[in-house]
């Protein structure tokens, strides 16, 4: 887990007029939200753009500093869902969840694909049918991503989320039936001898 500090400013005005000015000021508006109840901010662009190029936005908890507050104290926060201008791909708004050390968050963490399946080997094709899953854990315990091993998987075989290995500190809160990844043929290619292919090939070598 990543934590990155950033200067926040607790805002009391809304609407398009204050976006604007916003936006025009290098800055862009955002909700902190915690149990039910939310808190109006302004924050600079710049270091959240450059969590979120990284591509580590959605596991990266943010320590808001309130420096014109500093009764406020620090929050720690993570990204729920920001949005991006749809032509210039300006940063328009985002909405932050507060956490705490000692809680348990829920998140979603993608599915990394290792290896190349026997069924893709036996002239299968491998259909990614879920990216991600939702886990729950610790701040501390949340990881980047949760690797999946599919190289002993065989035509016609299906891998659900309760097939992952998940890294210490996680409890999967997907349901366990969910289909990740799937290995198919072509039509007319029988599964069962698309399966015994490599062991046949590898009895003629021997």
């Amino acid at each position: 887990m990543e934590a990155v500090t950033i200067d926040v400013t607790i805002r009391d005005k809304s609407g398009k007029g204050v976006a604007r000015k916003l936006r025009a000021a290098g800055r862009f508006p955002a909700v902190l939200n915690r149990k039910g109840k939310s808190v109006a901010l302004d924050i600079e662009k710049k270091p959240v753009l450059k969590v979120i190029n990284s591509h580590k936005g959605e596991f990266v908890v943010f320590r808001l500093n309130v420096p014109s507050d500093p009764a406020a104290g620090e929050r720690l926060a993570m990204i729920k869902e920001y949005q991006v201008h749809p032509v210039t791909g300006e940063l328009v708004h985002m909405d932050l969840t507060e956490i705490k050390m000692d809680e348990k968050v829920i998140t979603r963490v993608p599915v990394v694909i290792d290896g190349v399946s026997k069924g893709v080997k036996a002239g299968g094709t491998m259909e990614i049918l879920n990216r991600k899953v939702k886990v729950e854990c610790l701040p501390e315990h949340i990881v980047e991503a949760i690797h999946l091993d599919v190289t002993d998987v065989t035509a016609g075989k299906t891998v659900h989320a309760s097939d992952l290995k998940l890294p210490e500190g996680l409890t999967l809160k997907t349901a366990p039936r969910t289909s990740l990844i799937t290995v198919i043929m072509p039509k007319g290619v029988d599964e069962a001898e698309a399966a015994a292919k490599p062991a046949a090939k590898g009895k003629g070598k021997k």
